[in-house]
């Protein structure tokens, strides 16, 4: 035993046994005290990854539920066949713009749902001086003086109005829909700009002339019957989940050409988003989800595209949808274990049997198609 130390006025120091209480008293207290600041952190951090899912999933539902909203094709007298593209002719072939539990994985990640609305920029309308019949990949002359008495200016505002942009094989607009007095419509495709007259206020213009190359409706090209009218309005725009992206494409949906992500036009909006579902909500108050009694038994399990007057469960009677986004937050859990968390079941997706250290959130919303339950 050491002696004990004493201070200058004789007072007893502090002994080697008591020092070493003291130390260990603090070692505790330091040990404790960071005990409990790793359990906070665990706990902001949890926080913070819960919140960031949540969000995710919010920002993605919200974004689709814009375009739903106000889905159009400005068709009034055909009910708005076009504003959701299910189906749709290739020339001759008919193709999907509108997957449920996509089983190709070069086309959106497996399970996940693909959805082509049409969405609009303007409620102009231009008549066609004379429309050049049955097989519309013609000359034609639109009656259009907007920009007059320039013709420079007149084009101009011609080709802005339809989306006219640079190929590798010149000019051409974005697919655009003509509709004649009856309702029917077509898709239409200006291929050649070629003269703008305003003496007699029409632009001279040709369109897709190789019918393997149109868009047509699923049961075909209907022969439009004068008064016909073209509205460059509309765009379509199609969304899907690939690579835990949710992503956008100004355009239709095509299964040829949108299955090469090196090439694909589809632009990321939003990471971490891992699931996209689409119910389908009908005129007659029923919906297709993941309930036997009310699945859609259909090509594909989406709706029929036959247009105005179709059956029940036609595109066209669809007055909603219900959307489900699953998003993941964009970090782990690190001191984890083991996994314990994985992607929920949403609509007829069943959920993952794939575990990790991730927080996932479903956000679901329903939205009523505005514009074509008001006619528009």
């Amino acid at each position: 035993m050491f002696p004990a130390f004493r201070s200058k006025a004789g007072q007893r120091g502090v002994s080697l046994v008591e020092f070493l209480i003291y130390l260990l008293l603090v070692v505790v207290i330091l040990v404790g005290s960071a005990q409990l600041l790793f359990t906070m952190r665990q706990s902001a951090t949890r926080m913070e990854l819960e919140a960031d899912a949540r969000q995710t999933a919010r920002q993605a539902d919200d974004y689709l539920a814009r375009y739903v909203r106000g889905a159009t094709d400005m068709n009034r007298k055909g009910g708005n066949p076009f504003a959701i593209v299910v189906w749709y002719k290739k020339g001759s072939t008919l193709q999907q713009g509108s997957y449920n539990n996509v089983t190709d994985p070069t086309l959106a990640d497996l399970g996940t749902d693909i959805i082509t609305l049409a969405y609009p920029t303007s409620n102009s309308m231009i008549p066609c001086d004379k429309w050049p019949g049955y097989f519309h990949g013609a000359n034609a002359w639109w009656l259009f003086n907007e920009g007059c008495p320039s013709d420079s200016l007149n084009m101009q505002l011609f080709k802005e109005m339809t989306g006219a942009h640079q190929t590798g094989n010149g000019e051409m607009s974005d697919p655009l829909i003509v509709t004649d007095a009856s309702g029917q419509e077509v898709w239409y495709q200006i291929t050649k700009y070629l003269q703008s007259d305003c003496s007699t206020g029409k632009i001279h213009v040709t369109a897709n002339s190789g019918l393997s190359n149109q868009l047509n409706p699923p049961a075909g090209q209907p022969n439009l019957t004068d008064p016909v009218t073209m509205m460059p309005g509309p765009r379509f725009v199609s969304f899907r989940v690939y690579n835990g992206w949710l992503q956008q494409k100004q355009g239709i949906f095509d299964a040829t050409t949108d299955n090469d992500p090196t090439t694909t036009t589809f632009q990321n909006v939003l990471p971490d988003v891992e699931d996209l579902q689409i119910a389908w909500i009908f005129a007659d108050g029923t919906i297709w989800d993941n309930d036997p009694a009310h699945r859609l038994t259909s090509t594909g399990a989406v709706p029929t595209q036959s247009g105005a007057g179709g059956g029940a469960y036609d595109a066209s009677n669809v007055v909603g949808l219900r959307v489900t986004v699953t998003a993941r937050s964009n970090g782990t859990l690190y001191w984890e274990h083991q996994a314990r968390f994985f992607r929920p079941a949403a609509e007829d997706h069943a959920a993952s049997t794939v575990k990790d250290k991730r927080y996932h959130r479903r956000m679901t919303e329903a939205v009523m198609i505005r514009n074509r339950n008001l006619g528009y």
